[in-house]
Parts: structure tokens; sequence; C-alpha cells
């Protein structure tokens, strides 16, 4: 049952949150928005036509909202760069079973275990993922392990030439993430996980790969809740790793539609300083220099 009010800042236990983050790669926040407020963040989703949701009517400027930095700082420290790719999902379905396979969201990255990879990326899933499918699946700790759906096996063999660890290449069992309405979800943009997961009817508790869950039929599964709406939010910490991250997003053939519908007003630049987090605004430089 979702909360009458939003959970204050304080209930963000910033201990547990390191400790998860750091074994596990990613971590929940239950409870965190209202029923108002998911009813009018539904509302936004269903309007929202692409670009920077600091830029549309309705979430506001969510990404600078005070629990949202609350859970970023935990994650990543108190240096915090938000660089505008933020987005919406409305009534989103998987078109086809490929949309949902293990990958990572990492650009330009090496995957040097030993490093911390500091770009992040957080969700607010505004219906049941408990008792229904449609929510992100993950592998805990993966954030530190080689995606080989994505690598491949010659990228598998490179990792290991590059005299990176075997167990590199060993990753948990996959989880579906049980969110509630009115959760905040965060996660390493290094972690093996897939969208529009599917819950067995039978043993909903029960993970699948994503890859045996679409041999199955349908009707295997548990149905999603009501129209999925999703909003992502990502963030990061100064670092080489960042820098590759915003190049590749900014730079990008497709990212051209994202970026000309961003907009970042006086009032979302002053709340940004206000706030303490740095803004940058690359991906819409870089199309007004091509333009």
């Amino acid at each position: 049952m979702l909360p009458e009010t939003s959970a204050p800042l304080t209930e963000i236990d910033t201990t547990r949150v390191e400790q998860e983050y750091a074994h596990n790669g990613f971590v929940k926040i239950p409870g965190v928005f209202s029923q108002d407020e998911v009813a009018r963040l539904r509302e936004a989703c269903a309007g929202y036509d692409n670009g920077d949701i600091l830029s549309k009517p309705g979430f506001d400027l969510l990404p600078f909202d005070d629990r949202v930095l609350g859970l970023v700082r935990a994650m990543i420290g108190d240096r915090i760069i938000y660089f505008g790719e933020s987005a919406a999902l409305y009534n989103a379905k998987a078109a086809t079973p490929k949309y949902r396979h293990y990958h990572n969201d990492s650009r330009g990255d090496d995957f040097d275990f030993r490093s911390d990879y500091n770009v992040i990326r957080l969700g607010v899933y505004l219906q049941d993922h408990v008792n229904h499918s449609g929510g992100l699946k993950l592998r805990p700790g993966s954030h530190r392990k080689l995606c080989i759906e994505k690598a491949g096996l010659r990228g598998a063999a490179k990792h290991l030439l590059r005299k990176q660890r075997p167990l590199d290449l060993i990753s948990r069992p996959s989880l579906n993430v049980e969110t509630a309405v009115g959760d905040l979800l965060g996660w390493s943009m290094r972690i093996h996980h897939t969208g529009y997961a599917l819950r067995l009817r039978s043993f909903p508790r029960f993970a699948l790969h994503p890859h045996v869950e679409n041999l199955l039929p349908e009707s295997a599964f548990l149905p999603e809740d009501k129209g999925r709406c999703v909003i992502f939010m990502s963030f990061g910490a100064p670092g080489p790793y960042l820098e590759s991250y915003i190049a590749d997003r900014a730079t990008r053939q497709d990212m051209k539609p994202y970026w000309e519908k961003t907009i970042f007003s006086d009032e979302a630049r002053a709340l940004a300083r206000e706030k303490g987090v740095e803004l940058r605004t690359d991906g819409v430089d870089n199309l007004k220099q091509s333009a």
C-alpha cells in the first residue's frame, strides 16, 4: 500500500545504502513517493514527448528532489554531476522477446573492476512489480563482473588476456527486483540487467534467465500491472568513466531527437546551484554547434 505522505530524507540510511550498493550494485528505498505524487507523475509520463524531464511539465524538477539526491549522494558521494539524461516511459511494452536480454549501460568502459564505475541510474517504477511482471531483472553484484551476453566469447577472452581475474566471468543468479509503487531504485550502469522482466505464476520469486523467459508461453507468467510507467534519471561523479559516458551520449546520432527536446530552464539551473549539483549541458551544446 502506498504511503499517504512521502518519506522524509532522514529515512534514507546512508550507511546501509553504501554497503548494499558496494556489495550488490543496486539499492532500493521503499515508500519514497506518496499516493498523490505517484498519480501526478503518472500523468506527467502520459504527456512526455522526449527530452530531459527537467524541461517537462508535471515532473517538478524531480532529479533535484532532496530524496533523489540523498540516494545519489549515498551511492557515489557528494560531488554530483547531472548531464541531462532523464526520461520517462508510458505504457511501454517489450515489442519483441529480444527486448529481454542481459546487458549493461556503461559506455567507454575498460571493465577494470578494481576501479569503481561512478555513473548510476535511478528508476521510479509507478506500478506494482511485486505481484506483477514488467519490472527490472538484474544479477546482484554483477557491477563487478563482465557481461558475457554483451561482450561475447571474444570479449571474455580479451578480458582474460588483459590479466583480469577469471572470477570476473562468474555472476550470481538472476533477481526480479520487487519494486512496489512509490519505491526508488538506484543501480550502477555496469550492472547486468534487463527490463520487462517476467514473473512465473507458480513460482513468482524464482527469476529465470531472460533467454529462458523468451522461450516460454505468455500464460506461464503473471500479467503486468496497469500501464507501465517508469522514470529514469542518470547521475555521475567526476572521473574518466563519466567523461566517456557523457561524450558518448552527447554525440550519438540517435540521441539527437532527445537533445532537440531538452531545455535547461533558468529555474533548473538555479536549483542545481542551490543543491550543489554541477549541471552539464554537453548534449544540447553539441547539437547547437553542429547545427
